[in-house]
Order: structure tokens, then C-alpha cells, then sequence
């Protein structure tokens, strides 16, 4: 009984799903980090009003800013000097 060898197809479609799930894995750490950086935003201005000062820990830096509403009834602490580099 002769063994089959790969044809060129199977094995550019065996490196394309390969470099679909590295792909798809690498996205996922960036999102899971997004998602981390939000929760920290809002639970900064928990308690306080739009405009005061906010301040907290990301990833051992601490991070001070201003807190904001970007949406009605959600503040979340957007820290300082996040824009200003384009606007000058």
C-alpha cells in the first residue's frame, strides 16, 4: 500500500489556517488588554465627577488624567495629554 504525498494545495491550506489562527490568537491578547485598560478607566471615576482629577495602575505605571463622559452617565478616566500630540 503506497502512502499518499501532500499535494502543494493541502499543504498551502494547512500554512494558511495555521497563519489564520496565529492571527486570530494574537488579536485575542490585544482585545483581553483593551478590555483590562476599560475596566481600570471606569473604576478610576467611581465616585467622583466629570472633570476631577483621576489616577490609576496599569501594568506597574501609574496613570493620572481627568475624568471625562464620553458617553451619558459613564465617566472614565482619560489620562493626560492623550490627544495633544497632533493638535499643536
Amino acid at each position: 500500500m503506497k502512502s499518499k504525498k501532500p499535494t502543494l494545495e493541502g499543504v498551502l491550506i494547512i500554512i494558511l489556517l495555521l497563519a489564520l489562527a496565529i492571527f486570530i490568537l494574537i488579536n485575542f491578547k490585544i482585545l483581553n488588554k483593551k478590555i483590562d485598560y476599560l475596566k481600570e478607566e471606569r473604576t478610576a471615576c467611581k465616585g467622583l465627577d466629570a472633570g476631577d482629577n483621576c489616577n490609576f495602575s496599569m501594568r506597574g505605571e501609574e496613570i493620572t488624567g481627568v475624568c471625562k463622559e464620553p458617553r451619558k452617565g459613564m465617566l472614565v478616566c482619560k489620562p493626560e495629554g492623550l490627544f495633544e500630540r497632533g493638535r499643536k
